[in-house]
């Protein structure tokens, strides 16, 4: 969903659309302020990788945990029968990798060392893999869609 970035008083008067489709969704939303919309996420170049190929998932999911480890991250899995259910809030990444035997894509969050809380999550079935970014060329989010839903890591700090 894109947002027009409209003024506190215009928003006040008309109200946003944006705004309320955030607060009645039963489904992970993601919101693109106006800046990015125009730049990063409509052109598929080196800031915004979008539907990347199977046989460089490995590649970009590696360069991707380069990038990230240790910032916080929101977990969401987005399933048309369950509705959105946001999994897990603030763990630092660990990394995240895509295995070619098993076809499935781990997602390993937490803090390192013995005794420290971590998780990880394996999400099979990947039709595709999305990596989004902003006009500073930082990660925001990675969105795995599998069968009708999808799973969303947002990238928090």
């Amino acid at each position: 969903m894109g947002s027009h970035g409209q003024g506190f008083i215009t928003r006040l008067v008309v109200g946003s659309v944006t705004t309320k489709l955030l607060r009645s969704s039963t489904c992970a939303v993601l919101v693109v302020p106006p800046d990015a919309r125009n730049t990063d996420l409509r052109r598929a170049g080196a800031d915004a990788t979008l539907n990347l190929e199977r046989s460089r998932w490995i590649e970009v999911l590696d360069d991707f945990t380069r990038r990230n480890v240790g910032r916080e991250t929101q977990l969401e899995v987005d399933d048309p029968e369950l509705g959105a259910q946001r999994q897990e809030h603030r763990y630092p990444l660990l990394g995240v990798t895509f295995d070619p035997v098993d076809q499935r894509v781990e997602i390993m969050l937490g803090e390192l060392g013995s005794g420290e809380p971590h998780l990880s999550r394996s999400v099979g079935g990947v039709e595709s893999l999305d990596v989004l970014t902003n006009r500073d060329d930082q990660d925001v989010a990675l969105r795995l869609k599998h069968g009708r839903g999808q799973t969303l890591l947002t990238l928090i700090r």
